[in-house]
């Protein structure tokens, strides 16, 4: 072990295992020492060896909001708060921890020429004659 000192002889075989089966995480490696998590990152930490992440659980509301986002794509993230009757924030990180995909709100930023002195005018085309 490089940084710390481990104590017990199953200490020690954890942080074997540890070292490499990196590509697991804590939870797995704790069921295979019948362990607890915790000590099994502690050890992990100790040796200098990142552990995989633990996938988060999702419950069955954030699933059917999940699936609910997905099949409509097409919906910009406020429509979907509103249909969901959830906060505009709560959708938005939903979307973006799931890698959902969703209609962008259309920002409109005028072109330079539409500028005048800082003021915004539109001038299209078919209104150039009224000028």
């Amino acid at each position: 072990m490089q940084k710390g000192k481990i104590h017990t002889e199953l200490e020690e075989r954890i942080g074997q295992y540890v070292q490499e089966n990196n590509h697991l995480n804590k939870l797995d490696i704790a069921a295979h020492f019948n362990a607890d998590p915790e000590l099994v990152w502690k050890i992990a930490h100790a040796c200098g060896v990142k552990l995989a992440r633990v996938p988060r659980k999702l419950d069955k509301k954030n699933t059917g909001s999940i699936e609910f986002i997905r099949n409509n794509s097409h919906m910009t993230l406020n429509q979907l708060a509103k249909e969901l009757n959830r906060s505009y924030r709560y959708v938005r990180c939903l979307a973006e921890n799931n890698n959902l995909p969703y209609k962008r709100e259309r920002t409109f930023t005028p072109r330079p020429a539409e500028r005048i002195n800082g003021n915004y005018f539109n001038i299209t085309a078919r209104e150039n004659w009224l000028i």
